[in-house]
């Protein structure tokens, strides 16, 4: 049984998607195709489809026969249908976003190192990123993906960690794997991961080192957006 309510989530993925508006105001460079703007105006899409979700969720007509029928929703209660859409947002934060994330990391390790082997796996870019970079908290910065990844892995394995033990606290947040056990992390931690996430791709796109490029960083990883919004 869920304890929150659609306005709860509209409120935390509308910050989300309002932040994220901000950051892609403080690039330097207005260039749409630019990386750092298309694979953000991504995620703002990723983001409004959820907000879509919960917004219709939140101020649809209970007494509104003909739409819940259209919706497939008759007789379905409130708390019904937040259940059946929490899986769903896992699903679309952990995997789609997380999958541009992954893309932007690696354009951006391409401009500023052409020479760098994109083939590596997620972890092993965040680490290498943020190494180049000159940011603060790194360390938490790289175990916030960790986290991510680990549940994203999870998945493959009915929920199970089957990768490695791991404990860290990342802002007052605790997060504790074992392998061979579920992943227990409820919706609002993987928004909160997200939140934490976007922050840190602030932080990396207005280091010197980035903000120092001056021209479009290409996306070689693009696909699934034909409007920017």
């Amino acid at each position: 049984m869920v304890g929150y309510t659609a306005l709860d989530m509209l409120n935390r993925l509308g910050w989300i998607f309002d932040n994220i508006k901000i950051i892609r105001d403080k690039i330097p460079i207005a260039d749409p195709k630019d990386a750092r703007h298309l694979i953000l105006s991504w995620i703002q899409s990723t983001i409004m489809t959820l907000l879509f979700l919960f917004g219709s969720l939140e101020y649809i007509d209970d007494n509104n026969i003909e739409l819940r029928s259209i919706c497939r929703l008759p007789g379905k209660s409130r708390v019904d249908i937040l259940n059946e859409l929490e899986l769903q947002t896992k699903l679309t934060l952990l995997v789609f976003v997380h999958f541009k994330i992954e893309a932007l990391f690696s354009d951006i390790l391409l401009a500023v190192d052409s020479t760098y082997n994109v083939t590596n796996k997620f972890l092993v870019k965040a680490k290498n990123l943020l190494e180049r970079l000159t940011i603060n908290e790194e360390h938490e910065k790289y175990d916030c993906y960790k986290v991510m990844s680990i549940i994203r892995n999870s998945l493959h394995n009915n929920s199970n960690n089957m990768n490695w033990d791991f404990d860290a606290t990342i802002k007052g947040h605790r997060f504790q794997f074992k392998k061979g056990e579920p992943t227990k992390s409820d919706i609002f931690e993987i928004i909160f991961l997200i939140e934490y996430s976007m922050d840190s791709i602030d932080e990396i796109i207005n280091s010197p080192e980035v903000l120092q490029i001056s021209w479009p960083i290409k996306d070689l990883f693009y696909s699934g957006l034909d409007n920017e919004i």
